[in-house]
């Protein structure tokens, strides 16, 4: 059965664990009471300082001036803990964290109001992702072309390359990512995570996010839920590949991919099932893409390989959230103009918070929670979020 909450009315409250419910008359049953008291963590195995740069055209090859920088404490579960607080939840962000850069991390955190019980690992230094956001238009070709710059940074040559590209319509906003490679860690400080775990207590929260460091392998995740599991934590997963395969065999409670994830994980079943209607006779060009019913689809293969629920974020098409109760909830982005999206970079993170937030904290049900989730990435992707 599929439920579509598009046309629902339900208000969106940004409150935290402590607030009344707003259940406005409107609003399914909630599947639980909701807990005065819960504990969430957030878990970032490599963690890093995000250094954001904003120009109008990258050249690639060529001398570039940034137009804005900022420097924040990034990693997934950083994020979803950023977030959190935003909507009112408290979390305490874990994870391993190394020299300076670590230092900073953990500063920038703790600056942001958020508990930090980060693992310092000794003579190793977290890492630093470059995120550039440009204005990428024709124009770009430019500096490859062999024509000489004016001047000594390029600037009358940028500037004549920004201009054309305005004037051909092809200018758009488009990010480029540079991550570093991180830490690594070795068996003494998996052991002092493993220490940090085993403190959670039955229903608390544990939300991980992104890829291990190296020194971790694939199973760290369905390691982690074997050794939680047992104690009636609750576990959301945000990671992809051979990780999140394994890890939803041991059931957690949710699971996010993006839709690029889920695809990537059943790769294998798309081809054999398009190369078989293609022998049947059917329209390749009909077969471009990825559609709704085929993403509702394998989220359900997810679901039946162990994972309780499954959440699919679609970036401007909004989330569809398969669901334990036999449901599939769907939930559009929120009217808005594509000249207000700022950034994506973030926005999944808070499209988990968001859900957990109202699921664990507001009592809310599976609708009410994804429409929340929605409406915490939106924020982030125009701006006004993370």
């Amino acid at each position: 059965m599929v439920r579509d909450y598009k046309n629902r009315n339900t208000t969106v409250s940004m409150t935290g664990c402590h607030s009344e419910p707003d259940d406005g008359g409107s609003r399914t049953k909630p599947r639980h009471a909701k807990r005065t008291q819960i504990m969430i963590y957030t878990l970032t195995l490599n963690p890093s300082i995000d250094y954001y740069i904003s120009l109008n055209i990258l050249l690639i090859g060529g001398l570039n001036r940034a137009d804005a920088e900022s420097v924040r404490a990034g990693g997934k579960g950083i994020n979803v803990s950023l977030m959190l607080k935003k909507l009112g939840v408290e979390s305490t962000a874990l994870g391993f964290t190394g020299g300076f850069t670590g230092e900073e991390i953990r500063r920038q955190v703790r600056e942001k109001g958020i508990k930090e019980e980060f693992i310092d690992v000794p003579g190793q230094c977290s890492r630093i992702n470059v995120k550039v956001m440009s204005g990428h238009g024709a124009g770009s070709a430019g500096n490859m072309n062999g024509s000489e710059q004016t001047d000594g940074d390029g600037g009358a040559e940028r500037d004549g390359i920004r201009r054309e590209a305005i004037a051909s319509g092809g200018f758009q906003i488009t990010e480029t990512q540079i991550n570093g490679r991180g830490i690594t860690v070795f068996e003494v400080d998996i052991a002092r995570l493993y220490d940090r775990l085993d403190v959670l207590k039955a229903d608390d929260i544990l939300i991980m996010s992104g890829a291990p460091c190296r020194g971790l392998d694939e199973n760290v995740y369905a390691d982690i839920i074997d050794r939680l599991s047992s104690k009636g934590v609750k576990i959301i997963l945000d990671t992809s590949g051979a990780s999140l395969k394994k890890a939803a065999a041991k059931r957690p409670f949710l699971v996010k991919p993006n839709v690029d994830e889920l695809i990537e994980l059943y790769r294998d079943e798309i081809t054999a099932e398009r190369m078989k209607a293609m022998e049947e006779g059917a329209d390749i060009r009909q077969m471009i893409g990825i559609r709704r019913e085929d993403i509702i689809r394998y989220a359900g293969m997810l679901r039946a390989a162990g994972a309780l629920n499954v959440l699919v974020s679609m970036g401007a098409d909004g989330a569809i959230l398969v669901a334990d109760d036999g449901n599939v909830y769907e939930e559009p982005v929120p009217p808005m103009e594509e000249s207000h999206v700022n950034s994506t970079i973030g926005a999944g993170d808070s499209l988990v918070a968001g859900f957990a937030a109202e699921y664990f904290c507001g009592g809310g049900d599976y609708g009410g929670s994804l429409k929340k989730g929605v409406y915490a990435g939106t924020l982030t992707a125009t701006g006004r979020g993370i």
